[in-house]
C-alpha cells in the first residue's frame, strides 16, 4: 500500500435540522440526526479496521465547524486528528484540505460519510490506482462520487458551484479532467445515502448480506435502523 497516504472523512457535526435533510423531510429531524451519527460511527469502524497494523497510512476527520464536540469525541474513540474544512462550498473545502496536503509526500483520499457500508478495499484500490494515475474517482450510482484520491497538487476540476450534489458531479469532474489533461482512474460504483429510498436499499443490502462478504456490514446503523422500526418511524 501507498506509504504517507491520507484518508480524510469529510463530515458535519451532528446537529439537529442542519444533517440530511433531504432524508429529514421523511423521517423527521430527530431520527435522521440519530441516523447521521451512526453512519459517521461506522464509516469510522470501518476505517479503522482498514489501517490496523498498516504502516503508512493515517485517518483524519475533516469537520465542517466549531464547536465540535461531537466529532472531537469520535476522533478521541478512534485516535483520529480532527482538522477543519474552511467555509465555501463542498469543492472549495476539498480543494483546501488537498492543497493543504500537496507539499508533502504521499497520496490523500477523501470520503463522505454518506456511504456506510462503503466496502474498506476501496481505500486500498484507490491507492492502488494512485500509482499508475494522479487522481483516482469512485462513482455513486446517482451520478456523484463518493471517494477522490490525489497524488500531488489537486486538478482544476472544484469550481462546479451549483452543480455540487446534482446527478452530473461525475460526469462533469471526469469531462474537466480530460480537458485539463490529467489522467484518472475510475474504481467501482458505490452506493450513497441520501433519501428514504436509498436508505431502504441500504437496509436491503444490509440484510442479505452475509458479515464476511463484499460490502462493510455497517451495524451501528442496521441496528439503529431496526430500532426506528420498531418505534413505527420506520416501516
Amino acid at each position: 500500500m501507498t506509504m504517507g497516504a491520507v484518508l480524510y472523512i469529510f463530515a458535519r457535526e451532528p446537529r439537529l435540522g442542519e444533517v440530511k435533510t433531504r432524508l429529514a423531510s421523511s423521517l423527521g429531524p430527530a431520527p435522521t440526526l440519530r441516523l447521521y451519527r451512526a453512519f459517521l460511527l461506522d464509516t469510522a469502524e470501518s476505517m479503522a479496521e482498514l489501517v490496523q497494523g498498516r504502516n503508512g497510512v493515517a485517518v483524519r476527520l475533516a469537520a465542517d465547524r466549531r464547536p465540535r464536540p461531537w466529532l472531537e469525541s469520535l476522533g478521541r474513540r478512534f485516535s483520529f486528528p480532527v482538522e477543519g474544512q474552511g467555509g465555501g462550498d463542498l469543492g472549495t473545502r476539498m480543494e483546501r484540505v488537498l492543497k493543504r496536503r500537496s507539499s508533502q509526500s504521499g497520496a490523500t483520499v477523501i470520503i463522505g460519510s454518506d456511504s456506510p457500508d462503503l466496502p474498506a478495499s476501496r481505500i486500498v484500490d484507490a491507492l492502488d490506482a494512485l500509482k499508475r494515475s494522479p487522481v483516482a474517482l469512485g462513482p455513486t450510482t446517482d451520478g456523484g462520487y463518493y471517494l477522490i484520491a490525489v497524488r500531488g497538487h489537486p486538478p482544476p476540476i472544484f469550481n462546479l458551484g451549483d452543480d455540487w450534489g446534482g446527478a452530473r458531479v461525475m460526469a462533469e469532474t471526469s469531462m474537466r479532467l480530460e480537458e485539463a489533461g490529467v489522467a484518472f482512474a475510475v474504481l467501482e460504483p458505490w452506493f450513497d445515502v441520501d433519501d428514504l429510498a436509498s436508505l431502504t436499499d441500504l437496509l436491503s443490502r444490509l440484510e442479505s448480506r452475509p458479515l464476511s462478504s463484499f460490502g462493510g456490514t455497517a451495524r451501528h446503523t442496521l441496528e439503529l435502523v431496526r430500532q426506528l422500526r420498531r418505534e413505527g418511524v420506520l416501516r
